[in-house]
């Protein structure tokens, strides 16, 4: 039979890709950002008001607890603040067009200012 085509052979098995994605540098940079988050976290809030009531032969500050409440409570404000200004900076891209918008909706109906 010079006609027949021989048999095809099954294709090779391959990874589903699946576990390789977990090796990818674009996740494994995602979990050293996460750690580097969690890290810089922990410092914030349980070393440095270590540190700052620790006593001077201990290298701290030897801040009295009032001090400390004093500090972090200024530390919160401040950040506070500069969480809502920043979100009124991003709001300015949101609010700009929406009156400019409105200025242009409103304007056949304002005909007579």
């Amino acid at each position: 039979m010079s006609g027949d085509r021989p048999a095809a052979r099954a294709a090779p098995a391959t990874h589903s890709g699946c576990g390789l994605s977990f090796m990818s540098a674009e996740l494994l940079l995602v979990f050293l950002y996460r750690a580097t988050g969690g890290l810089v976290m922990y410092m914030i809030w349980d070393v440095f008001p270590l540190f700052c009531i620790a006593s001077r032969s201990a290298g701290g500050l030897e801040l009295s607890h009032e001090a400390l409440g004093t500090l972090l409570s200024a530390a919160a404000v401040v950040q506070a603040l500069g969480t809502l200004l920043s979100h009124v900076g991003n709001l300015q891209h949101v609010a700009v067009p929406a009156v400019q918008y409105w200025a242009r909706a409103s304007r056949p109906c304002m005909g007579w200012i």
